[in-house]
């Protein structure tokens, strides 16, 4: 939600697929801030598969995973929270390929 949020007013956002691409969520907040929706936009739209596969199977295990996958750091799962289940995981793998990530 940071391009619409970031059209209404927002400065900035607290970001969950900003761990795994930091400089491409930072231009779509940079573009935002300078009022270049075109650019926001068409960024927004090329990490758009991985917005929602971010939040597959929750939060924090979906990023986590995805992480792991590029050979990122991101530490293990602690109970009660759990790691991704299969579907979670090609849908997650799907989403990078997408994303040229």
């Amino acid at each position: 939600l940071t391009l619409p949020a970031m059209a209404l007013g927002a400065s900035g956002v607290i970001s969950v697929v900003s761990n795994l691409c930091p400089s491409r969520m930072s231009a779509l907040v940079e573009a935002g801030l300078k009022g270049d929706f075109n650019k926001a936009r068409q960024i927004h739209y090329g990490l758009a598969p991985m917005f929602k596969a971010a939040f597959v199977s929750g939060n924090p295990s979906s990023i986590k995973y995805a992480m792991k996958l590029k050979g990122l750091p991101s530490g293990g799962m602690r109970l009660p929270l759990v790691e991704v289940h299969d579907k979670a995981k090609e849908i997650i793998k799907k989403a990078l390929e997408e994303c040229n990530l």
